[in-house]
């Protein structure tokens, strides 16, 4: 590679080119039927002596099931059934800041989820930024009102075309990063036009934080290269002037294989859905030809290529000859039907093994236990981290607009519940009934039993322990005494 093309923040670099199919592979499955069949051969080969019109009938019957789409969104919304809860210890500034995140009118909580979905891509990210300080503007709900404070912007994994890592007091940071942009921009009255730009983000010598935005434009070199000219540049500085010591960048992982690279966590489920597809494809081609007999003619006049039959018309035939139908038998069908059953339940299992238990019913409580937490903890691991990114974005934001809190010289932001804990667990109806019965027995406390279900979130949201025990004791009474009563009545007491 040519010298000038590392000097260029167009630049993919080995962790970026690697990790690129599976984003790729990720964003046909999750654009769903449309995109894959858009993409003909790439997921559905012709076979070699198969006719291209015969290849366009055979795609057009075929049918992809958005199960990565349906998994990503189900998963999204078991972490955000419950809205993400702000700390006690989050200023009070950035809390009025969280009704409008963006800068762009979105919540933090919607933009949270973005985020988590976005994760599932392999990682994402949060970049804090800042317009440049307004001097007619002299109060925070003046900055609020005019766009002049801190804001998130999301960023994809593929958006990192190249990063550097940098220690700094022992701990790996983000030295250098550049960010892919593609914006659509007024082009005459009423047309478009696509440009892409480079935002870099980087640490100079003296460790403080500078940014730079490079405009890719229609000139190209001699490989056909587009070139790009650096626009803008300046440093990152606080509201209060000085220079910011670290990239205002926060990761979330799906999937973390290391320093900014990932995997896609669902890349299984990806995977089946594509073999699934291809199987469906030729599932319904051999029913398509078994349920469509030939006609064969023998012994009659060949000259006639272009017979009409049908239940209203006539063939007539020379003397001798014979007319009959040839059918395919369908014995394959039987075998695809099995393959498609089994990458079905594999599909299933892949899923579950997210969130849910397997066929394996453990046989005390505190094996139940172990199993859910194994059984959540992919799951578990993504909400961690997107709490991590999130408290992180919102020390960079603190950092930003110049909150002090005295005592605090980290997590100036403050901390945050993202919808469920991350160690949330999911009961089915039999593994709660092996901690009911646990209880029944006296292995197992009524206190132990409600923290289990509340850590699946299993109780309301109002639920209140010493309260439910005063109810408990109250129906107790109200039993013995109908219990009394019946026995001097000498009827049997009911149970």
């Amino acid at each position: 590679m040519a010298d000038e093309q590392k000097n260029t923040p167009d630049f993919t670099n080995a962790a970026y080119n690697s990790m690129l199919p599976g984003w790729t592979l990720w964003a046909d499955v999750i654009g769903g039927q449309d995109t894959i069949k858009a993409k003909r051969t790439t997921y559905l080969p012709q076979e070699p002596a198969e006719d291209d019109q015969d290849y366009k009938r055979r795609l057009g019957r075929s049918i992809f099931f958005e199960d990565p789409r349906d998994c990503t969104i189900n998963l999204s919304g078991m972490v955000f059934r419950k809205s993400p809860t702000l700390g006690d210890d989050v200023p009070d500034l950035l809390k009025e800041l969280t009704e409008n995140i963006d800068n762009a009118g979105t919540h933090l909580d919607v933009f949270l989820q973005r985020v988590f979905e976005d994760g599932f891509y392999g990682h994402s990210f949060i970049v804090v930024d800042r317009p440049p300080q307004d001097p007619e503007v002299r109060t925070a709900a003046d900055e609020i009102a005019a766009g002049s404070r801190s804001y998130w912007c999301m960023r994809q994994a593929k958006d990192a075309v190249n990063f550097r890592p940098l220690i700094m007091r022992g701990k790996t940071t983000i030295g250098q990063i550049s960010f892919r942009e593609c914006t659509k921009e007024p082009d005459g009255r009423f047309g478009e036009t696509e440009v892409v730009r480079y935002r870099v983000y980087l640490l100079d010598e003296a460790g403080n934080a500078q940014w730079e935005v490079w405009r890719e434009t229609d000139k190209t070199n001699a490989e056909g290269k587009k070139e790009t000219i650096l626009e803008d540049s300046g440093p990152i500085l606080t509201k209060r002037g000085q220079p910011l010591k670290r990239l205002p960048i926060a990761v979330h992982y799906g999937e973390r294989e290391g320093f900014l690279e990932s995997r896609p966590p669902l890349k299984g489920i990806a995977d089946i859905s594509v073999s699934i597809y291809q199987k469906y494809s030729d599932l319904s081609n051999i029913q398509h030809f078994t349920c469509v007999p030939i006609l064969v003619i023998s012994g009659g006049d060949d000259q006639k290529k272009d017979l009409v039959i049908g239940g209203n018309r006539v063939i007539f035939l020379p003397t001798g000859a014979e007319a009959k139908f040839l059918q395919v038998d369908g014995k394959s069908i039987e075998h695809l039907e099995k393959d498609l059953e089994n990458l079905q339940k594999r599909l299933v299992a892949k899923g579950l093994d997210f969130v849910n238990d397997d066929h394996y019913v453990p046989p005390t409580a505190t094996e139940v236990i172990l199993s859910y937490t194994e059984r959540t903890s992919k799951l578990a691991k993504m909400v961690r981290s997107i709490i991590d990114c999130t408290e992180e974005a919102l020390d960079i934001t603190a950092e930003m607009e110049g909150v002090e809190i005295a005592g605090r010289s980290n997590k100036r932001g403050g901390s945050i519940t993202v919808g469920v804990d991350e160690n949330s667990l999911t009961l089915s109806a039999e593994q709660m009934r092996i901690l009911s019965e646990w209880n029944e027995r006296g292995q197992l406390s009524l206190h132990t039993l409600w923290q289990i279900m509340d850590r699946a979130d299993q109780l309301p949201d109002d639920f209140d322990e010493t309260a439910e025990l005063g109810r408990l004791k109250q129906a107790a009474l109200e039993q013995m005494e109908l219990n009394a009563k019946q026995f001097d009545a000498g009827n049997e007491s009911t149970p």
